[in-house]
């Protein structure tokens, strides 16, 4: 029979390691705030939510419910009426988000998977270039994944120990997600997935592992609080909606990006391209460094690495060294995996292969009211089910949308859990805290020539794979802090320009100039930023302003593909003189929302740069 043992709670962490943890968190910091002046606002999105339209105090950007809750453009006119529109006033709710998530990634998964688990998931997160793309933007994701991941913690804590107070908590996070964007329910069904899949668990493990878990009564209560909770708090959002079509309007906007099943696979696809595109030396030593967290924790243990018992041991030093290095070689391979196939790829292993470890050294533990910082295993085997309702969940339900990339960073975080949970069931099973399976653990050990060749081909496998990608992830550097300043650059020279043509105003509290901006929300948060009077249009039919006040357009006229537009274009355009066409070149965050991860890495392979070009035209009175 194999003997079992407890699931040990981590210890609270020492001054060694709040250091360590300060010294990462800090340096994620850094790296998302590093080269400010390469941050602007430029994404559709963002600029929907940085732009108040200051000539009139309560007017927002126009359908500005249909993006999204109020809470982020909350957040951002609160940080630009602090630090103005500069990137510190429009980015800093981002890099906030970003640096809290990386913090609390590490302490959820340290209460979940042990402590080398927490430095693992650390690790992932700190030096994620997918994240940092997104920490450095004015958009609800980062946001929406620092609640997500608050919430899902919370119900673990509620379910674990049958606590309303946590439920309470864990409703409040799930409405802020609510709040930031209209999918922030997720967190409630992740956990009702979660719990529901525990419930069923629960019932196969063996009775001393239940012997301190909540009632299922408790927890219906427990669940039924947290969602009541989220429900009120969300209720505002709701009432806000009815003058403009309630939430049926929203829902039937998101319904225009559904794919369906036949475009799941194509958009799967493109989640995981764009994240290979993002993908620097960060991301893949990141990757590395999670794998060898193992290697430090049992080094630092001195425990031996082959746990069943005097003979096996003796057996074990001979073969030590090769063990080392299988592992080694291991953590190359799997390495260069990761360069290339993709970040996003490798972590879905790992973290499908940590789930399922982790739920079957569940199963071989038993509980002891002997040590209080024991805990009963069906509660690490609640975490498990969380994560993995999260996980699975999401990598299920996010193709179905239309592939923004940026939908995928909730799921990314789930990765990073799943990831760590394998690399703590590895670390538990080096320093002896959970159950070994006895001499056949390393069977394969017994068979040095066959451990020296498996050694020999992962380690030839990993740094092929990393020589043939050495060109592309060097080229990548740090993808987050790739220039985002094209827009704001094209709107200084038009404002200027404007100026120029315009003149003085015509008298005392009239603008100098209109300038009417199509489908780049950017330029008018820019435009408006400068203190130009801006306005975005839905179409191109506008009225005049007040007379004597010169009207600007701008517009890209070789983007527009409705019939519609063509139409009312070729009405305008007698009207029009051209002042000016300016060319940028969009960052790679902006083009992967119209192109492919493939098309746009041909292009780059091809030295073909992908430009956009913005026409500013001055419009004649009728």
């Amino acid at each position: 029979m194999i003997a079992t043992r407890d699931v040990e709670a981590p210890a609270s962490p020492g001054i060694h390691e709040w250091i360590a943890v300060a010294a990462l968190v800090l340096l994620a910091f850094a790296l998302r705030a590093a080269h400010p002046a390469q941050m602007a606002v430029e994404h559709f999105d963002e600029g929907v939510y940085a732009t108040r339209l200051w000539f009139a105090d309560d007017a927002v950007f126009p359908s500005r419910h249909l993006y999204a809750p109020p809470l982020v453009p909350w957040l951002l006119r609160q940080s630009i009426d602090a630090f103005g529109p500069s990137f510190l006033g429009t980015m800093l709710p981002g890099v906030i988000a970003g640096t809290l998530t990386v913090a609390l990634v590490w302490w959820t998964a340290r209460r979940w998977f042990g402590t080398t688990a927490g430095f693992a998931a650390l690790l992932l997160a700190a030096f994620s270039d997918f994240h940092i793309v997104y920490s450095r933007t004015a958009l609800t994701d980062a946001p929406l994944a620092l609640w997500l991941i608050a919430a899902v913690y919370c119900f673990e804590r509620s379910f674990s120990r049958g606590s309303l107070r946590w439920a309470a908590a864990a409703g409040v996070f799930t409405a802020l997600a609510w709040w930031t964007k209209y999918n922030g329910w997720l967190a409630a069904a992740i956990a009702t997935a979660g719990l529901v899949a525990w419930l069923v668990v629960r019932r196969l493990e063996p009775k001393p592992g239940r012997a301190h878990a909540p009632s299922t009564l408790r927890l219906f209560w427990c669940w039924l609080m947290a969602i009541a909770v989220a429900g009120a708090l969300w209720l505002p959002v709701l009432e806000g909606l009815g003058p403009v079509g309630g939430y049926a309007a929203v829902a039937e906007n998101h319904r225009r990006y559904l794919v369906g099943v036949s475009g799941w696979w194509s958009a799967m696809i493109h989640h995981a391209g764009a994240h290979r595109l993002f993908d620097g030396w960060l991301t893949i030593t990141s990757v590395a460094a999670a794998l060898l967290s193992p290697v430090v924790a049992r080094v630092l243990s001195r425990s031996t690495w082959n746990e069943s018992g005097a003979a096996d041991a003796t057996r074990g030093r001979q073969t030590s060294a090769l063990r080392w290095m299988c592992y080694a070689a291991g953590v190359i391979a799997f390495t260069g995996l990761a360069a290339v196939v993709g970040s996003a790829v490798a972590l879905a292993l790992l973290a499908a292969g940590g789930l399922a470890a982790q739920l079957v050294a569940s199963r071989n533990t038993s509980t002891t009211a002997a040590n209080p910082r024991r805990r009963p295993h069906s509660h690490r085997t609640l975490a498990i089910c969380l994560v993995a309702a999260w996980f699975f969940g999401l990598m299920l339900a996010t193709p179905f949308y239309r592939p923004y990339p940026r939908l995928s960073l909730p799921w990314l975080v789930s990765a990073w859990l799943g990831a760590a949970a394998l690399v703590g069931w590895i670390a538990d099973r080096w320093t002896g805290r959970t159950a070994s399976s006895g001499g056949e653990q390393f069977a394969v050990a017994r068979q040095p020539a066959v451990l020296g060749l498996l050694t020999a081909a992962l380690a030839a496998a990993g740094i092929l794979g990393l020589a043939l990608s050495a060109g592309r992830l060097s080229e990548r550097r740090v993808a987050g802090w790739q220039s985002r300043t094209g827009l704001e650059t094209i709107a200084a020279a038009a404002g200027l320009e404007m100026e120029r043509i315009a003149g003085e105003p015509p008298s005392e509290g009239r603008p100098p100039f209109v300038a009417y901006v199509y489908a780049q929300p950017a330029l008018v948060f820019r435009l408006n930023a400068a203190g130009a009077v801006a306005q975005p249009l839905g179409d191109l039919g506008f009225g005049d302003a007040e007379p004597g006040v010169p009207v600007f357009l701008l517009l890209d006229p070789d983007s527009l593909d409705d019939p519609r537009l063509i139409r009312q274009w070729e009405l305008l355009r007698p009207r029009s003189r051209q002042v000016a066409v300016y060319d940028y070149r969009p960052s790679d965050l902006v083009l992967l929302n119209e192109l492919s991860p493939r098309e746009l890495a041909h292009r780059k392979g091809t030295g073909r740069e992908t430009t956009r070009r913005i026409g500013l035209y001055q419009m004649r009175d009728r």
